[in-house]
């Protein structure tokens, strides 16, 4: 896949359950569980290993990512709104 995915990274995935870093935090799937180097998926990607993922749980909204970017403030509430749809709770940690 030749891209780097870091920990906290919202992800979409594929009918054909591919991985692939969201753009928009308003459309995503699952986070990631770990940083993974261009190197690291691409092996991952031709041997058939999936990357690690979260798909339920509670998350610092803070810590979550897009493209390895951390979420502006002005970008939480629209994770957060599709993370209730997803069993994930992005909390605000003050």
């Amino acid at each position: 896949t030749a891209v780097a995915y870091s920990r906290g990274d919202l992800l979409k995935i594929s009918a054909a359950n591919v991985a692939t870093l969201a753009t928009d935090p308003a459309d995503w799937d699952v986070i990631c569980a770990l940083n993974y180097t261009a190197e690291q998926s691409t092996a991952a990607a031709d041997g058939g290993i999936e990357i690690a993922v979260f798909k339920t749980g509670e998350f610092d909204v803070s810590q979550i990512k897009l493209g390895g970017v951390n979420l502006t403030p002005a970008q939480y509430d629209a994770a957060r709104g599709r993370a209730n749809h997803l069993n994930v709770e992005l909390r605000k940690v003050v």
